[in-house]
């Protein structure tokens, strides 16, 4: 697991754990908040392993590619990602894809 894919991944932790806002890598004050957890937590584990940046495309067919055929746990995951994820556009990580998802918002 790359380095970045880890960070994200312990950021969604602390996010889950303590309920509250983290800050980034940058060490930024904490202006993040999940609307969603555990849909946050469930695509940023259906992601682990994606190589970045990628696009729409890419991060559909590597989820599809990660559910069993007939598994509807990731429905709702699969569905803001179709509806929210802009054609042809290149996210760096999953803390983007989970704006993109509004899975995610940024409080300033």
């Amino acid at each position: 697991m790359n380095t970045s894919v880890l960070l994200i991944v312990v950021q969604h932790y602390l996010m889950i754990e303590y309920e509250g806002q983290v800050g980034d890598a940058t060490g930024q004050s904490p202006e993040n908040r999940p609307v969603d957890r555990k849909s946050a937590s469930k695509l940023a584990n259906l992601l682990e392993g994606l190589n970045f940046p990628a696009d729409k495309a890419t991060i559909l067919s590597f989820v599809n590619k990660r559910q069993s055929p007939g598994e509807s746990e990731y429905d709702d995951i699969t569905d803001r990602l179709r509806n929210n994820l802009t054609d042809n556009k290149q996210y760096a990580n999953v803390y983007e894809i989970e704006k993109q998802a509004r899975l995610v918002t940024e409080e300033k």
